[in-house]
């Protein structure tokens, strides 16, 4: 099997309380919206090359601090853009840095169909 695999089929669905939350027609309400964050959340925050099961999975947002703040701005849109790249279907928006008290704020907006989404990963 090929490590180069897209995260297109993962779907999830609500629990609660140890069991499937339903929608109307008694079918388990599709968490995909909230599956989303959570997957562009961890592309985004795991160090890339650190999950052993998947090497590719990750990004190198923590090189940012190393460098100066005109070369975050510059990296930090392509960065995000590799790291999410296997999310298929999901369309990079805008990435942002800045700096608070010493931590690295990175904001990253994308958009899958007619939903957009943030997130939001402090270093």
């Amino acid at each position: 099997m090929s490590s180069e695999r897209s995260y297109k089929k993962l779907r999830d669905t609500l629990i609660c309380d140890g069991d499937y939350l339903t929608d109307a027609d008694g079918l388990p309400k599709d968490a995909s919206e909230d599956a989303l964050l959570q997957m562009m959340y961890i592309c985004l925050a795991v160090k890339k090359g650190s999950f052993c099961l998947d090497p590719l999975l990750g990004s190198e947002l923590y090189t940012l601090r190393g460098m100066t703040s005109d070369e975050r701005k510059l990296r930090v849109v392509p960065i995000c853009a590799e790291a999410l790249e296997r999310i298929e279907g999901l369309l990079l928006t805008g990435a942002s840095i800045s700096e608070t008290d010493g931590l690295l704020h990175v904001s990253v907006s994308a958009r899958l169909g007619e939903r957009e989404k943030e997130v939001c990963i402090c270093l």
